[in-house]
């Protein structure tokens, strides 16, 4: 029996339950079955304008998400709509005062309204999620409704509840911008030192990660491939990346945005971050960290469970409180290419901020063997290499007697460092912080040792926000480009992409 032979008493439910995932696919497929859902067009596309992008900004949330999960409560298809959720965004102007004056006299109205406090509680409890942590539904509730007040004060615990009760009803978002607020919400709670404020949300969280696992066709976050953590990019702001993990082990994530990340495993006083599923890899192709502090450690415990990832850009900063104050750069891209060399298309590493100096620079990329565009700080060059054994930092130690100072002749050629893989080179040299005398060094020959070195190269870069110095390295062969005060180009297409 086809549709068309259905009752149409029949085919109309048939139309109303497809809506919103198969709705628009089943009204193409023949004119009678169009003609009898006809009427739901109108309310189908009114939902996805509505519906398909969300935002929670934060100073407010509160005000908003419990409006939010009223109509949620009421009509739960709506939920089926979102595509893109948005808390606290970045560069999005907020509404005016009498804008929130409303909501919350909406939001009182709603608080003095028992039967719909009672649909929402009611809401809340029958969730799946919860139950399937095994936590007390009754009393998560309790707490959210403590947060969902007018004036209600300010919880972290509570405002974790409902960040993550919101994630639970969200089959069909395909992109998630997590709040940077929530620095510590979602750590694996052994690791955060604070087991009882956050272990309920913890245990959600891997409901849900598991739900996703087993297959599940309506899995909350099933369909979401891109994540993005955007901060401040600033010198105060910190994101524990461990707080990260449960996303980064999700089978379909495949994309990573996100600024301010902390994990430096090689220094006492930071954050370090530590891979927690041992027997779980990640699913992702693509990351882009802006304004981070990583060390080699760190990064390593990332890489070494990311078996499909093919591009890899991050930018380094120094935080507050002496986190990175100085970088190994030649410990951090070895821990890139012993994970991950042989798979990489696409690398940059970049530096923004650095109060103290690159302790160790990097000599060789030759494990790269896929690599085909490379972006590079000239500063990670700057320093002595691993092979010496020799750093240079603030605090300085006692040498042996016989000791030879390192000088910069021992850098090898660029022609040499580089993959022959390799088809697109772009160089950013920062004017403040570096000379040309590096420059010159690591063009040694360059234009000689290229069609052997490097057959595959079809352009290369040097951009360049100091004065105009360009006459030996277009000598050399290579293209240069001047722009005052530029900063990395992929850097500039993150920040207008992201956080314009």
């Amino acid at each position: 029996m086809s549709l068309q032979d259905l009752p149409p008493e029949i085919l109309y439910e048939v139309i109303w339950q497809s809506m919103p995932e198969g709705f628009e696919n089943l009204m193409m497929t023949c004119r009678s079955i169009c003609e009898c859902g006809n009427s739901f067009i109108k309310t189908h596309n009114a939902r996805k304008r509505a519906w398909r992008h969300i935002s929670f900004r934060n100073v407010h949330m509160h005000l908003s998400a419990l409006i939010w999960f009223h109509q949620i409560a009421q009509e739960p298809i709506l939920a089926r709509y979102i595509e893109v959720v948005e808390f606290d965004p970045n560069g999005v102007e907020f509404e005016p005062g009498f804008y929130w004056q409303e909501k919350a006299l909406e939001q009182k109205k709603l608080q003095n309204d028992p039967l719909a406090m009672k649909k929402i509680g009611d809401f809340i409890r029958r969730s799946p999620y919860l139950r399937m942590a095994g936590i007390d539904t009754q009393d998560w509730m309790s707490n959210m409704f403590s947060y969902l007040k007018v004036n209600a004060h300010y919880s972290s615990i509570s405002e974790n509840l409902v960040f993550t009760f919101i994630l639970t009803l969200l089959p069909n978002i395909k992109t998630l911008i997590r709040p940077k607020c929530l620095k510590y919400g979602i750590e694996p709670w052994r690791e955060c030192g604070r087991p009882h404020d956050n272990l309920d949300v913890w245990l959600v969280m891997e409901a849900i990660r598991r739900n996703i696992g087993n297959g599940s066709q309506d899995a909350a976050l099933g369909k979401l491939n891109k994540l993005q953590v955007i901060g401040g990019a600033d010198y105060d702001t910190k994101i524990a990346l461990r707080a990260l993990s449960c996303f980064l082990a999700m089978p379909n994530i495949t994309e990573l945005y996100a600024t301010d990340c902390m994990a430096t495993n090689d220094n006492m006083m930071g954050i370090a971050y530590e891979w927690y599923y041992p027997d779980i890899s990640s699913a992702l192709r693509k990351i882009e960290l802006v304004h981070c502090c990583m060390d080699g450690g760190g990064i390593a415990q990332l890489l070494a469970h990311t078996p499909q990832l093919q591009s890899f850009k991050f930018s380094r900063a120094a935080k507050r409180h002496g986190d990175g104050f100085d970088w190994n750069a030649g410990a951090f891209v070895a821990a890139i290419g012993k994970h991950v060399g042989h798979r990489l298309e696409d690398l940059a590493i970049t530096l923004e901020d650095l109060d103290g100096r690159v302790t160790e620079g990097i000599t060789s990329m030759r494990e790269f063997t896929k690599l085909e565009t490379l972006d590079l700080d000239l500063r990670v060059f700057d320093m002595p290499s691993i092979g010496p054994g020799e750093k240079c930092a603030l605090i300085k130690k006692a040498r042996e007697e016989g000791h030879v100072p390192w000088a910069r002749e021992p850098i090898p050629p660029l022609a040499q460092i580089l993959s022959p893989s390799l088809r697109r080179l772009e160089l950013f040299r920062h004017s403040d912080a570096q000379n040309l005398d590096l420059l010159h060094e690591l063009l040694v020959d360059f234009a000689s040792c290229r069609p052997k070195a490097l057959p595959k190269l079809e352009d290369c870069l040097i951009r360049d926000n100091g004065l105009p110095h360009h006459n030996h390295v277009e000598y050399e062969g290579v293209r240069w480009e001047f722009c005052f005060d530029a900063k990395p180009r992929w850097r500039e297409e993150f920040y207008d992409k992201f956080m314009a």
